[in-house]
């Protein structure tokens, strides 16, 4: 023996499976890298929140003013639509441009954009903003509103 080695079909395998296990980890992190600086985009969602606080939430007392903010969306033409789920049917809230009631609003939200919508003048009840892009629905979150002031449930296990 001149101190050379053979490698093995059986060895071969073993040599295999760490080059996939170490790939597969370096993988991993450079995702996490990514996100984290905000190199990858999160997938498209519509988050409902306290307008003024970004912590999603599913219930508003009175006084709190409901907001959703569509993310991920960035480079596209968006509809939200409001509806009363115990109506079924669709509500009014304020146009962010103009001010006044509608019942839908489409816009273009630029590239790398989120776009806010602040739901002032709710009754209460309970409701599901809708985000459509091409007449098809893309995302949806639902809340209620209740008449006594209260303090929102947060979403994400967080104090106030």
């Amino acid at each position: 023996m001149n101190g050379t080695r053979t490698i093995t079909a059986r060895n071969m395998h073993w040599i295999v499976l760490a080059a996939l296990v170490g790939s597969s980890i370096a993988c991993a992190s450079a995702s996490m890298v990514a996100y984290k600086t905000g190199l990858a985009t999160p997938p498209p969602h519509l988050v409902c929140h306290r307008h003024g606080d970004h912590a999603p939430r599913d219930h508003f007392g009175h006084g709190n003013v409901a907001a959703v903010t569509a993310y991920g969306f960035g480079g596209q033409t968006v509809t939200l639509e409001l509806y009363d789920l115990n109506t079924g049917l669709t509500t009014s809230f304020p146009d962010p441009v103009t001010g006044r009631a509608t019942t839908r609003h489409t816009a273009h939200i630029a590239k790398h954009k989120v776009a806010e919508y602040v739901l002032t003048g709710l009754k209460p009840g309970r409701y599901s903003a809708r985000l459509f892009t091409a007449d098809t629905l893309q995302a949806s979150c639902d809340f209620s509103v209740s008449a006594k002031p209260e303090v929102p449930t947060r979403l994400d296990g967080g104090d106030e």
